[in-house]
């Protein structure tokens, strides 16, 4: 698989995240998790955060590319989709580096600056 056609095949989970992010604002609830760092702000994270994490690291596991894989939501992980990571692959070209739904208080408030 070519660039190309690696990004042209990523639109389409990156559009069903979206779809299923702004179908489900309006009766989303929030909780929080454990701070991933002493100095981060904010610590919301809702089941679209997990669910669309989940979305594009499916896509990406079968695109059969080697890559490396890096959320916020890394520890909500499910553990048959947390193995596929193999630690020991920590030096291919290609790195992802996902923020599910950045801006997730905005989001659990039903505003509009999160994406």
């Amino acid at each position: 698989m070519d660039w190309f056609e690696f990004l042209h095949n990523l639109k389409q989970p990156l559009d069903q995240a979206a779809r299923l992010a702004l179908s489900m604002q309006a009766e989303i609830q929030g909780k929080n998790k454990n701070p991933d760092a002493p100095e981060q702000m904010s610590t919301a994270v809702t089941t679209v955060d997990l669910l669309v994490q989940d979305i594009i690291f499916l896509h990406l596991l079968h695109t059969k590319m080697q890559f490396d894989f890096y959320s916020e939501e890394l520890a909500s992980l499910p553990p048959e989709m947390a193995e596929q990571l193999d630690p020991r692959q920590k030096n291919s070209n290609l790195i992802f580096f996902l923020d599910p739904i950045d801006g997730t208080e905005e989001y659990i408030a039903q505003g509009t600056k999160c994406s």
